[in-house]
């Protein structure tokens, strides 16, 4: 008996590590959404909170408005 792989045997490897690298490519992709999320939603905020430096004739409530609007926060 040859300690050598057959073909099929490395077929097989081949096609188990291309599964865990699609599979750890997804999860890096799941992540890095969730991060770039994040940073918009943190972005969002700021841009709320300083909506009267930008805009003089803000009204106060509009700061509250904004942030409770913001499309990136994540939901309770």
């Amino acid at each position: 008996m040859s300690d050598q792989p057959t073909y099929e045997e490395l077929v097989l490897r081949c096609q188990r590590l291309a599964n865990i690298i699609v599979r750890n490519n997804n999860a890096t992709e799941m992540l890095l959404r969730a991060e770039v999320k994040k940073a918009k939603a943190k972005a969002w905020d700021e841009c709320a909170n300083n909506i009267s430096d930008v805009d003089d004739f803000a009204p106060p409530r509009l700061a509250g408005e904004l942030k409770q609007a913001n499309p990136y926060k994540e939901q309770s």
